[in-house]
């Protein structure tokens, strides 16, 4: 109680007198201390005399001083016997007294990783968003590790095998050939495919309604999205007799996207090049080959270097489109993609049901229900081609 005592002096009209009128914990009493207050410094009135349970001690010196004490015993008595009920040493240290509130207890925090095989999209900042959506917080509840294969396949299982070593809680696998090599460097760790190709043809799942093993997530795909492309492709050059597909030789979506395509030059009456690629360096060739074949427009696989592929279209006033939307920003003349916001939404709730204990095996494997047109009119100018008007009005973005 020393600690917490709190002492004044106070002395009488005649100046004869002085008093200590001590109460535990000073001014932290609101009304109480007040008045305490005002009884030290209002000379013998109010409380002068008489005692707070031994709390307030007030001597008495002095005959002369007897009828002063008396008559504010008298005026305070009714007070004096209330306060000393109620204000009780018992009471005055319940007033201190420190309730302990425990804490709330900090949710654990995840950790997850984000293997790109290349050609990083907004995907990566929209699906960090998503789960801020779904009340994740970075550097609080959530840890990403991201790996990224600059194009470069014979990277990407070293940087799966990485992953694996760090024990994270799941893998985010863009494209399809970083969702195939996670599934080869682990059968333990779930992993959540982002925008793959094919899930079921390429390896990845049993199937699309019941996955089976540790892969789920959502694919870029639908079947009609393949012949859909081609036919944009013909809407912009109603000319069209001759295209070719430029495809990735190392990616397991290939065998898909080719036969997608291959099927769609057969409805449309198109007479297709197939051109495989192994690395970026067979580009340029590639390319010189396409304008002496006479070939007027070429379908993009998205796995492909997209930023090098737009500018030797560029340079070979080739038209070219790809199923990515970043290709058009990046100077192909169209994009016809799924809508990047939606992958990323319905990937991250997929996330957060395996983060809070559901098998990927359990969770459907989720499609695309949006797409979306891209022309980049830009670019068709310089290379002499005009878009009808029927398309532009259909594009959902157009960059001019």
């Amino acid at each position: 109680m020393s600690g917490l005592r709190k002492c004044c002096s106070a002395t009488d009209s005649a100046g004869d007198d002085s008093r200590r009128l001590c109460v535990a914990g000073g001014s932290s009493f609101g009304t109480h201390g007040s008045f305490f207050r005002n009884a030290a410094n209002g000379g013998s009135r109010a409380l002068r005399a008489g005692t707070l349970d031994g709390v307030v001690s007030v001597p008495a010196v002095g005959r002369q001083h007897d009828h002063l004490r008396q008559s504010a015993a008298a005026r305070n008595g009714a007070f004096s016997r209330v306060l000393s009920t109620s204000m009780n040493r018992r009471h005055i240290l319940s007033l201190f007294a420190v309730t302990a509130v425990p804490l709330p207890a900090r949710a654990a925090t995840a950790r997850i990783a984000i293997l790109n095989s290349d050609n990083p999209e907004p995907l990566g900042s929209l699906l960090r968003k998503s789960l801020r959506g779904l009340g994740y917080r970075e550097g609080e509840t959530l840890e990403i590790e991201f790996r990224l294969a600059n194009g470069d396949a014979a990277a990407l299982p070293g940087l799966a095998a990485e992953l694996v070593r760090l024990k994270v809680d799941l893998i985010v696998a863009y494209l399809t050939p970083a969702a195939v090599v996670a599934k080869q460097a682990t059968r333990d760790i779930p992993i959540i495919m982002m925008g793959a190709g094919d899930p079921v043809g390429s390896g990845l799942v049993a199937s699309l309604a019941r996955p089976g093993g540790n892969v789920t997530g959502t694919s870029a795909t639908t079947s009609e999205a393949g012949t859909k492309i081609l036919g944009v492709l013909c809407d912009i050059i109603p000319s069209l007799k001759r295209a070719a597909v430029l495809t990735n030789a190392t990616d397991p979506f290939t065998p898909s996207f080719l036969g997608q395509a291959k099927r769609a030059a057969q409805l449309l009456q198109l007479d297709l090049r197939t051109v495989a690629l192994h690395s970026g360096s067979e580009l340029d060739p590639a390319f010189a080959g396409l304008k002496n074949d006479k070939v007027q427009a070429v379908l993009v696989q998205p796995s492909l270097p997209r930023d090098k592929v737009a500018e030797l279209a560029i340079r070979h006033r080739l038209p070219a489109i790809a199923p990515t939307r970043s290709f058009a920003a990046l100077g192909g003349v169209a994009a016809y993609s799924p809508n990047l916001e939606e992958i990323a939404q319905r990937t991250a709730v997929i996330v957060d049901k395996v983060l809070k204990g559901a098998r990927p095996a359990d969770i459907p494997v989720e499609q695309p229900t949006r797409f979306e047109l891209v022309i980049n009119l830009k670019t068709a100018r310089s290379i002499g081609v005009e878009v009808p008007k029927s398309v532009l009005g259909l594009a959902d973005e157009v960059i001019d």
